[in-house]
């Protein structure tokens, strides 16, 4: 295995980092987690800034009160986000700090005796956005260049979010700066971006993929043309054992790429070893593990994030090259709100099923994605776990045949898939060793991180 740590286009970079929505490192740095609400519908709560206690959290234009022993004196470190006030000596609620606007200040005071103390205070402003909810998936679609604007498929839990927006892109579409109205121009994606300051002061994003036409419409597949007559995507993909593999060559990746279903004139490919997400022990599978997070749920998961970040080149370790052939096919998917259930013998082996939406993306989140149960137990593995019962029940040559065609590892490792498992603290995997589709704890076992892709099938040509 050749991994890749290629320097990135700097466009394509930089593209990508505003593509990072709803992605761990966000969730982690900004304290944000999302959960899915309707179909199509994704909710991203804000969460405070860790380190501050409720105690110590004053909302705009309120007061806290406090008493000091022997207070002598006190400043704030930045009146445009809080003032102070105090009395000298030791009276009840000597020392008063008012919120002016959102953000982390600190106070200082001194007593008689001569020492100094230091508190850091949270202000909040709950005008401001604490959640929103992208509908669709974060996604509009147009199908001509003179369709009719639309709204960014946002909703904010204020009145007046106080959001500007842009776009990556303005060839492809525009946005009203204040109203968030995005206009197609030309075929291709943009992606629009809207700024604000949350609840707590802090600068977020919110991200919207605008796409304009779709393969065939404007600009074709990237690689042979527009297809005359298409054909049909259906909700079930038709699994594929005649080992198709696209080599290095043919993608610009740095490892063969394996097709294992079909669906329409799409395919669904996956990487036939893992990416390289630690730093440490390069291509050595008992190195590259990841937990896959603190729940079950995929949107916040570490494989989700490592995908994301390998495909739009944020990893400080395996990238996609920026100019990989692989990028003229890919294709967006609707993975990420078919997670389907796993290790069941009611739901698990047709509930997870994704399929590909036409519309040519070389670049965004979620256009890789981990396969579900689903996927594996039905095109990739050997058996399956069913429960109840605890039983297993074989996956049948097709999928047998294309598990034999990944890189081989030993028993006790494992890939993620993106479906929940029965339980909370379970997520589902493909176990190397056996070929058994099954599920293993979040918090506490580590598994290799497998990129999947739809792709326009004109790729093998």
């Amino acid at each position: 295995m050749n991994s890749s740590t290629k320097k990135q286009n700097p466009f394509l970079k930089a593209v990508a980092v505003v593509l990072a929505v709803l992605i761990a490192l966000t969730a982690i740095g900004y304290g944000i987690g999302s959960t899915f609400a309707a179909p199509g519908d994704v909710s991203v709560p804000l969460s405070p800034p860790t380190g501050i206690s409720a105690a110590n959290t004053i909302e705009v234009g309120a007061t806290k009160n406090q008493t000091v022993v022997n207070l002598s004196d006190a400043v704030i470190g930045d009146i445009s986000l809080a003032t102070v006030s105090f009395t000298p000596g030791t009276s009840a609620e000597n020392l008063r700090v008012t919120g002016v606007s959102a953000g982390i200040v600190t106070a200082a005071y001194g007593n008689k005796q001569g020492a100094v103390l230091y508190t850091r205070y949270q202000i909040t402003d709950s005008r401001n956005v604490s959640a929103y909810t992208l509908h669709d998936n974060g996604e509009t679609r147009f199908e001509k260049t003179d369709s009719t604007s639309a709204a960014a498929p946002v909703t904010f839990d204020v009145s007046n979010p106080g959001v500007t927006w842009i776009s990556t892109n303005s060839t492809v579409a525009t946005v009203d700066e204040t109203t968030g109205v995005i206009s197609p121009v030309g075929y291709g994606a943009a992606i629009i971006v809207g700024s604000f300051v949350d609840k707590w002061g802090r600068d977020q994003d919110v991200h919207i993929l605008a796409i304009v036409g779709a393969i065939g419409s404007g600009g074709g597949t990237g690689g042979g043309g527009t297809t005359p007559t298409p054909k049909p995507v259906t909700d079930i993909p038709t699994g594929t054992d005649d080992g198709r593999l696209l080599t290095p060559g043919q993608t610009g990746d740095t490892v063969n790429w394996l097709e294992i279903a079909r669906n329409g004139d799409y395919s669904l490919i996956v990487r036939t070893d893992f990416i390289n997400v630690n730093e440490n022990h390069l291509d050595d599978a008992s190195w590259q593990g990841v937990l896959f997070g603190s729940t079950n749920g995929y949107a916040t998961s570490t494989p989700r994030n490592a995908i994301n970040n390998w495909f739009n080149g944020l990893s400080e370790v395996e990238n996609l090259d920026d100019e990989a052939r692989l990028r003229n096919f890919t294709v967006s998917n609707n993975a990420t709100i078919k997670l389907g259930t796993g290790s069941s013998d009611e739901g698990g082996l047709t509930n997870g099923y994704s399929k590909p939406t036409g519309y040519q993306v070389g670049a965004g989140n979620d256009i890789a994605f981990a396969l579900s149960f689903t996927e594996s137990a039905n095109f990739i593995s050997i058996d399956y776990n069913v429960t109840p019962g605890g039983g297993v029940a074989p996956s049948g040559a097709l999928a047998s045949g294309n598990f034999a065609r990944l890189t081989p590892y030993s028993p006790a490792i494992s890939l993620w898939l993106r479906s929940p498992g029965t339980t909370t603290s379970t997520a589902t995997e493909l176990q190397h060793g056996v070929g058994r589709a099954f599920q293993i704890y979040t918090g506490t076992v580590t598994a290799l991180v497998y990129p999947a892709l739809w792709v326009h099938s004109s790729i093998f040509d």
